[in-house]
């Protein structure tokens, strides 16, 4: 079989190359074929990746327009708190935050608080 694969390489387009042409044309697809395959298998994991990978700033409470807590996954070391802000300047922006921080547990009593008095906005 191999020898057949050699045959049709050698005598492609109508052509004779050499043996070691042919070889070397038939590794580099091979390789060429991998590489796509590692390549595209690496973009499918890349929605799996935590979204949290950096924390966002310090953040002014009345500038959240939405906030929202999604729960620890396989994939990520702890919850991730995403918030959007709003502000004049910058417009509309996502930032993760670090649910550890004291300022970030102000943020979760606040905006509880608010939802109950039905002061934030809910899509």
């Amino acid at each position: 079989m191999p020898e057949q694969d050699l045959d049709a390489c050698l005598l492609q387009r109508g052509k004779r190359q050499s043996a070691g042409t042919c070889c070397l044309t038939m590794k580099l697809l091979t390789a060429a074929l991998l590489l796509l395959f590692i390549a595209m298998c690496l973009a499918s994991a890349e929605g799996v990746k935590c979204k949290c990978s950096r924390k966002g700033p310090k953040i002014r409470f009345s500038n959240v327009r939405k906030l929202e807590i999604k729960p620890r996954y396989p994939f990520c070391v702890e919850e991730m708190i995403i918030v959007t802000l709003w502000t004049r300047v910058r417009g509309e922006q996502q930032h993760c935050l670090n649910p550890k921080r004291q300022n970030t547990v102000r943020l979760l009593k606040w905006y509880r608080v608010w939802k109950e008095k039905g002061r934030v906005y809910e899509e």
